[in-house]
């Protein structure tokens, strides 16, 4: 090979070195502008999302807006909001709306009224002595999917966590463990567990008088403690009849101490009359006494806002029956790009010592 071929060859390698390099760095320049191109979309497509996002809040909002406007006093399937819920939107937003408290608290039920009424029927294994243990273990549970296996796969959507605990009818120890997670120690004390079996016991005491207190009676008796401990500990019926399904309404009108001959015929006999009108108190206690159901006892009420009618007589029943929806679930869903469906949704809570005007945001979220 002479001086001229070594030459041309070194010339043609570099040659193609350099092609090489260029293939290279325009693969890299391509790869970059392929970048920034994905970044642009990525950033549009996080705009349209936070837009969406927006405009779905507002759509959850306005059903908020719009509770606040029903019936003095009860909340039923008839007040303007469910106008709101069904009628189609020029966004194309869909609203639903969703009374999420009118649903047994496994964290709070008593296992008395387990035991003594057809709920035991809805335990998987027949018995409460398995929320029981799990509740001694564990403590409150904050995901519903915990008690899952506690409870029959049929009723697990009648079970839920969102709900003021009733110091009037909710298991003892649930109360003394709700006590102890929200209150801050008194002056002087950091013990918070000798705080909440004081005042566990003294509530026992309470209920040894067959002393039923008020809502107004329960706020009384906290005292200075009600800053914390009010409305979370009250004493309201978790259980709206206007929402609540009719299995659980059966199975509540079925604790024995009630005495009600037949549970099933009282729970089918409200059913029917929600289907037709909103349900107030004045024709709860109607339908309740046409069916044999105790009369609430408005004797003896004291200026603290309690009765000598004990829970599992006389009033009992309406410390767990009521007109009311103490919390709520506003959800709004759209179909945006390529038909995937997005979803916000709202938990808002009502005092039970105030109006409707009372709702307030505790939970949002964001699903698809």
């Amino acid at each position: 090979m002479n001086r001229r071929q070594i030459s041309r060859g070194g010339q043609g390698s570099a040659s193609g070195l350099f092609l090489i390099v260029l293939i290279f760095l325009a693969a890299c320049l391509a790869g970059g502008a392929a970048y920034a191109g994905a970044a642009k979309k990525r950033a549009l497509r996080n705009s349209e999302a936070a837009a969406m996002e927006t405009a779905l809040r507002g759509a959850a909002g306005s059903l908020l807006d719009a509770l606040k406007e029903g019936s003095p006093g009860c909340d039923g399937p008839f007040d303007p909001v469910w106008t709101l819920v069904s009628a189609p939107r020029a966004d194309g937003i869909e609203l639903s709306l969703e009374d999420v408290s009118s649903r047994l608290n496994p964290n709070l039920v008593s296992l008395d009224l387990l035991e003594k009424s057809d709920l035991q029927f809805w335990l998987a294994s027949g018995s409460s002595g398995d929320l029981s243990a799990l509740r001694a273990s564990e403590g409150p549970a904050s995901d519903i999917s915990q008690y899952y296996d506690i409870f029959v796969p049929s009723r697990r959507g009648d079970i839920g966590l969102y709900s003021w605990a009733n110091i009037n009818v909710d298991e003892p120890s649930s109360l003394c463990s709700l006590y102890a997670s929200l209150r801050s120690p008194s002056a002087g004390s950091s013990d918070i567990g000798a705080e909440a079996s004081a005042f566990s016991f003294g509530l026992a005491a309470e209920r040894a008088q067959k002393r039923v207190f008020s809502s107004e009676g329960a706020k009384n008796y906290l005292g200075g403690r009600a800053l914390e401990l009010w409305p979370a500990l009250s004493a309201s019926p978790f259980c709206n009849v206007n929402f609540a399904s009719e299995e659980l309404l059966e199975g509540i009108l079925s604790y024995k101490p009630f005495g009600i001959a037949d549970p099933r015929a009282l729970a089918a006999a409200l059913a029917a009359s929600r289907a037709s009108a909103t349900i107030d108190m004045e024709e709860l206690r109607r339908l309740c006494s046409a069916a044999g159901a105790p009369e609430e006892d408005q004797s003896g009420r004291s200026e603290g806002g309690s009765s000598n009618a004990g829970p599992g007589a006389r009033g009992g029943l309406y410390q767990y029956l009521g007109v009311r929806t103490w919390f709520w679930r506003a959800s709004a869903a759209l179909a945006g790009r390529g038909g995937v469906r997005s979803s916000v949704y709202l938990i808002a809570a009502a005092s039970p010592d105030a109006g409707r005007g009372s709702l307030k945001i505790i939970e949002a979220g964001v699903g698809r």
